[in-house]
């Protein structure tokens, strides 16, 4: 009598295949999310007390019916691209979840940098 191996290599290869299927519909399936589409942006030179002024850009929800959370991004990495009608054109898988969930985001640049 012989012995069935551990791990049989006809069925782990259908499995994988049957991941890749399941994993590739996921993926078809989302809508690619337009912030454009759903947030007004507004740039603001804001005065610091030194007289500095820090590029600020505000992304909020279209939808004024309610009150939303907001998320302050101060980075050195830039905030553009710049101009009112210049809206970025990826959004990060975190910062996806909240422009979906409704948040206004802001991005500042820092000191010295850009803007």
């Amino acid at each position: 009598m012989s012995a069935k191996p551990f791990f049989n290599p006809v069925r782990l290869a259908g499995m994988m295949v049957l991941f890749i299927i399941c994993s590739t519909v996921i993926l078809l399936g989302q809508q690619p999310y337009s912030v454009a589409e759903h947030y007004n942006k507004h740039e603001y030179m804001i005065p610091m007390r030194d007289g500095v002024k820090l590029y600020t850009a505000v992304y909020t929800p279209k939808d004024t019916s309610k009150d939303y959370p907001i998320l302050l991004n101060r980075t050195p990495y830039s905030s553009g691209p710049y101009g009112e009608n210049m809206f970025s054109p990826f959004v990060g898988s975190q910062a996806e979840k909240f422009y979906r969930d409704g948040y206004i985001m802001v991005s500042q640049d820092v000191r010295g940098l850009y803007m």
